[in-house]
């Protein structure tokens, strides 16, 4: 029964959703390490008085911002993105 109940587990640990799950808490464990989201969103919000300013902010920003900051926000969207789906397919 063992053996069962093993392959069972290492079955959920294969699933996309708990690989997608520990993918996204990397990255924002990075992301955490590396980006000052405080200091972000108070410029942001600072800087622009619509929506349309703070996209664009966000935008700008994105485009001046260094490679590993550029790769961990292209990471979280993409995975965001991926869990989400795999989220959506699996709740209907």
């Amino acid at each position: 029964m063992r053996k069962v109940y093993a392959i069972w587990f290492f079955r959920q640990l294969a699933r996309p959703v708990f690989i997608e799950a520990v993918l996204l808490s990397f990255l924002i464990f990075l992301a955490s390490r590396y980006i000052y989201v405080f200091s972000v969103m108070r410029n942001a919000f600072n800087s622009s008085d619509s929506v349309y300013s703070l996209s664009g902010f966000f935008v700008r920003n994105f485009m001046i911002a260094d490679t590993i900051s550029q790769l961990i926000a292209l990471g979280l969207f993409a995975t965001l993105m991926f869990l989400g789906k795999d989220l959506f397919k699996f709740s209907t």
